[in-house]
């Protein structure tokens, strides 16, 4: 008895806190909830509520803003708090096969709303964090779907031929004359 406590124990010194993600104490609700809505809005096959925050950095700095009127585009500098994250979520086809993808998006703080590189070029910081991030940007074919595939790709090639060699009769050899034998 005192084997499995001490057996217990350590599991839950070990694994318990690795199972508490670093993701909950990275940004604050809101824009996680903006996040949410910006993925479900503007990317495909979606899956709701995966996304998750990898990591972030906050910098102030000056934020370039492309206004449209009637004499043309007019670019308007101003001053705001800014976030950008890597963050990793699913998609999901056919409810079968799931994709684990990641990205890169900038949230400012003052007006409340997403910005691409271009209206950040000032701040070097986000600049530095988003060089070091856009080569780990990838979309991976999670292994459970991987395994689903493979396996649908062996029941459409390989059980028929299987079903082939069971199923086909042997060779009749009543027809012959004299009752004579194929393969001798």
């Amino acid at each position: 008895m005192k084997i499995i406590n001490i057996i217990l124990f350590c599991f839950l010194l070990f694994f318990v806190p690795l199972a508490v993600s670093a993701d909950s104490n990275s940004v604050d609700n809101t824009l996680r909830s903006e996040l949410n809505e910006k993925l479900s809005n503007e990317v495909n096959y979606y899956n709701e509520g995966t996304v998750k925050v990898k990591d972030w950095k906050t910098a102030n700095g000056e934020i370039i803003e492309n206004v449209t009127d009637e004499n043309g585009v007019e670019t308007k500098p101003y001053n705001s708090k800014v976030t950008i994250m890597y963050v990793e979520y699913q998609t999901v086809r056919d409810q079968i096969v799931y994709f684990d993808k990641t990205g890169l998006f900038i949230w400012d703080h003052n007006k409340e709303k997403f910005l691409t590189l271009s209206n950040i070029s000032n701040i070097p910081e986000i600049k530095e964090f988003f060089t070091n991030y856009s080569g780990e940007l990838h979309t991976n074919l999670q292994i459970s779907s991987q395994i689903i595939i493979i396996s649908m790709i062996l029941f459409i090639f390989i059980i028929p031929l299987i079903q082939a060699f069971i199923l086909t009769p042997k060779k009749a050899t009543s027809h012959l004359p004299n009752n004579q034998r194929v393969y001798d």
